[in-house]
This record gives C-alpha cells, sequence and structure tokens, in this order.
C-alpha cells in the first residue's frame, strides 16, 4: 500500500510540472476564436503578459544597410569607402554584421564587427577560416597571409582556395564545395577590428580580387 501511495503522489507531482521551457500551463491566456480547422483545440493561446511585453521591449532589429556619404562613398562604422561597381549591398539584421555584399553571380562578401576588444587574435581568426578549407582529398591547405598596415592600424590579408567546408551557423545552411576561395582581411580602427569575408567560386573571387583589395586600400576614416 505504501509504495502505491508513493507511485499515485509521484504522478500528480509530474501533472503539475510543464513542459521544459515553458512557463506553467495555468500561466497561459486563451484567445477567444474559431475552432482550428483540423484540430482539437477550439482555441489559440497566446504566452504570459510578461513575455508579450519582454518582446515588445526588445523587438527584433531592422535590417540596415550603410549610410551614403557625399562622392558616392558609404560609411562603414569610422570608415568611409568606396563599394566597388557591380557589388550589390545585402541588408542585413544582424547585429554582428557591419556590412554584407554580393558580388557576381556566386560570392558573398560580409563584414563583421564584435565591439572594441574583436573576437580572439589574427591567428585565431585565420586559423578559423583557413580550417574551413582543404585540398580534394581532405589534407590541410597553405594560406597566402600578408601582414600589412592600413589607416596606421595593423592590418592582415588572408587568401585561399580549395574545398570549403562550413557547418550550418543560425541563418545559413551547410556549405561544402569544391573550386572554392576566400580573400579575407582584419582591419583596426580607432572603434576597434573589423573582419572581412569574401568566398565565392574560384572564378569570381579571382575577378574580384583587385577591387577587393583597392577597397580596402582606398578605405579613408570618417
Amino acid at each position: 500500500m505504501k509504495l502505491v501511495a508513493i507511485a499515485v503522489a509521484c504522478v500528480c507531482a509530474c501533472a503539475k510540472q510543464s513542459p521544459q521551457g515553458l512557463p506553467p500551463a495555468q500561466e497561459w491566456k486563451p484567445v477567444d476564436g474559431p475552432a482550428v480547422h483540423g484540430s482539437n483545440r477550439a482555441r489559440t493561446e497566446q504566452p504570459p503578459d510578461d513575455e508579450v511585453h519582454r518582446n515588445a521591449q526588445h523587438p527584433a532589429p531592422a535590417a540596415k544597410t550603410l549610410e551614403k556619404l557625399a562622392g558616392d562613398r558609404f560609411a562603414l562604422g569610422p570608415y568611409s569607402i568606396a563599394v566597388p561597381a557591380g557589388w550589390t549591398e545585402v541588408a542585413t539584421a544582424s547585429e554582428m554584421r557591419a556590412g554584407q555584399f554580393k558580388i557576381g553571380a556566386d560570392a558573398e562578401l560580409v563584414i563583421y564587427y564584435f565591439g572594441p576588444n574583436g573576437a580572439g587574435s589574427h591567428q585565431d581568426n585565420i586559423d578559423r577560416w583557413t580550417g574551413q578549407f582543404s585540398r580534394d582529398d581532405g589534407k590541410p591547405l597553405a594560406p597566402a597571409i600578408e601582414n600589412t598596415k592600413l589607416l596606421g592600424h595593423d592590418a592582415v590579408l588572408v587568401r585561399v582556395t580549395g574545398h570549403y567546408r562550413a557547418m550550418a551557423m543560425p541563418g545559413t545552411d551547410a556549405v561544402d564545395k569544391p573550386a572554392q576561395s576566400m580573400l579575407a582581411a582584419i582591419t583596426g580602427s580607432p572603434s576597434g577590428p573589423y573582419y572581412w569575408k569574401l568566398v565565392g567560386s574560384q572564378a569570381t573571387v579571382h575577378a574580384h580580387r583587385r577591387a577587393f583589395e583597392d577597397l580596402l586600400k582606398g578605405m579613408k576614416l570618417k
């Protein structure tokens, strides 16, 4: 009898718990409305008022583009840049992406900014980026790395070509493509480092290498 009583008590206790990550069921408020076809629920549910309030206080950021400046230049953080002909800006809502461009039919440049302290050392980022490339047999590649200065700050330029494999990230799909190239750079500024990563087919990236390098060399501080 004691075992039966304990079992009943446990079942009752479990019945009172809500699914993991959700508030208890009684905190959810029903919304009047017609039954949904094909569903055994006559009403939909909405989150508690405090959750609605949180969402109102922290709405999803709006997609942004670069501010237009005089002389066909654009503001990118502390920089003033001239966008190469044929590059199409892509609006981005990510707080980590300072800018984004579609290049040709199958290449993309994303410029990241993580705050004044950046995101790891130059070598950490170079290793992570180039680690996504390998020979067709899976063996590692040796990237071309150039240390230089831009606008009085240390900068590094990286080039690599090979089989590109990248894990899926929030908002992006996994990538597994041969014959891909990357042009990358880390540039310093009074606001901290900016991370530039251009990836696409070998032919497209090669065709736009000069434009990418000219963009970096032609940057100015606002």
